[in-house]
């Protein structure tokens, strides 16, 4: 996508997602900082942190894993996994994912039956594995990632709601 196109679809993502019930409905976001060919998330997350009462998460890669703390501006991430922006776990206070109630999370592709495809490393399927019950899922994808099928293993996480700049997705 140009970079154009691309800045039009999130907007239109980010959108849908803010008009849904699932912002409303959450008092503990964890979401990501998008690099290059993602869902950009920078104006929803200036958005959310002006949010009163409201706890922002973002990711660390640490290992293997994603650990996430809480964040309140961008201006205090730091250049992490694969120049990704990441929270300083000096500056940040950790919280573990379970105690989110929504999840934003990007990834390669998706199909209609809310499986992701990410970037093969297992860093979103171990944490989504960590998320009570009730955390709400939602993946983050333009509509030309959308795939008949996702090879799917048994450590893989659905999602519960996929948006898109042309559908919501949603079991």
């Amino acid at each position: 996508m140009s970079p154009e196109s691309q800045k039009g679809a999130s907007d239109c993502i980010i959108d849908q997602l803010v008009q849904g019930p699932w912002l409303s409905q959450a008092r503990i976001i964890a979401l990501y900082a998008s690099i290059k060919d993602e869902v950009q998330t920078s104006a929803l997350l200036q958005e959310l942190y002006a949010r009163p009462g409201l706890t922002v998460l973002l990711p660390r890669i640490t290992g293997d894993e994603l650990k996430f703390y809480r964040v309140t501006d961008t201006q205090s991430l730091i250049p992490g996994y694969s120049g990704i922006l990441e929270p300083d776990p000096d500056k940040h206070q950790f919280t573990p994912l379970s105690q989110a109630d929504l999840i934003l999370v990007p990834g390669l592709a998706f199909d209609e039956h809310l499986n992701r495809l990410g970037k093969g490393k297992g860093h979103y399927d171990r944490a989504l594995g960590e998320c009570k019950p009730a955390t709400i899922r939602v993946g983050l994808f333009f509509e030309a990632a959308k795939l008949e099928k996702v090879p799917v293993e048994d450590h893989d996480q659905p999602l519960n709601v996929v948006i898109t700049e042309k559908k919501i997705y949603q079991k």
